[in-house]
């Protein structure tokens, strides 16, 4: 049977502790503290093959550390990072202690919430319709030329709110919902309805006041954008320390 320890995260926890059989497998594995000094690592029994990572898996990794972070501020190590054995684990808290401290207490009550945000079709077919008429009636054109250059036209007028309208809310949005927030990081925006995808990173005190001004800017903007909020999540994109796991040193 394999030694080697799945990582989950560090945490500020001067005390080992057996946290349960929260981890991988039918029934779950034991996930406990393995402490060094203020800090401790988060570690459960590795799976046997991380080459296909299965959703499930992945699921249990985060679902881990929302359970940890009710207690701890946790710098979450990203799924399928792998130490031989307990011994190396100790060793990267010890050689990279002072780093790991100096950044878990500079985010030390905080927390994680995504917020992305999605233009509605409905919402620019009438921004559409309102410059070039029923988009049906517009379909129902039978001279080809004509009808494919009013097709043309109308993807134009599209790209052009879209782009309007991603200018015109995110800095609307964000000048709202900022000053509620420790920090903000705008991510890359993937799909064709997304307008933003944005991190904040939160004061636990402070996030029923953030998510009371949310509440009032998805009221505002219902009509044409829809929301998808998710926190509180360990602060995965404010995490600024690279850690240098041993074990991989040539």
């Amino acid at each position: 049977m394999s030694n080697s320890k799945h990582l989950f995260g560090i945490v500020d926890s001067a005390q080992p502790k057996n946290l349960g059989q929260i981890g991988f497998g039918d029934p779950p594995s034991d996930v406990a503290l393995v402490s060094c000094g203020q800090l401790a690592a988060v570690v459960g029994e590795a799976k046997d093959d991380y080459s296909v990572p299965e959703r499930e898996d992945v699921l249990v990794h985060q679902k881990v550390l929302e359970i940890v972070m009710e207690e701890h501020t946790v710098l979450p190590m990203r799924f399928g990072t792998i130490a031989p054995g307990e011994s190396d684990v100790l060793e990267l808290l010890q050689s990279s202690y002072e780093d790991l401290l100096a950044e878990i207490t500079r985010l030390r009550g905080t927390v994680e919430a995504g917020l992305k945000v999605f233009w509605l079709k409905e919402a620019v077919q009438r921004e559409v319709e309102a410059k070039l008429g029923k988009i049906e009636d517009l379909k129902k054109e039978e001279d080809k030329k004509k009808a494919y250059e009013v097709a043309v036209k109308t993807g134009q007028i599209v790209q052009n709110i879209i782009e309007q309208w991603r200018e015109r809310y995110t800095s609307s949005i964000l000048k709202r919902l900022k000053p509620h927030a420790v920090d903000l990081r705008l991510n890359d925006v993937f799909g064709v309805q997304m307008l933003i995808n944005s991190s904040f990173l939160l004061r636990k005190s402070a996030i029923e006041e953030f998510e009371h001004e949310l509440e009032k800017v998805v009221q505002e903007f219902s009509d044409k954008l829809s929301f998808r909020y998710v926190a509180p999540v360990p602060p995965y994109n404010f995490v600024n320390l690279k850690i240098e796991l041993p074990w991989e040193k040539v």
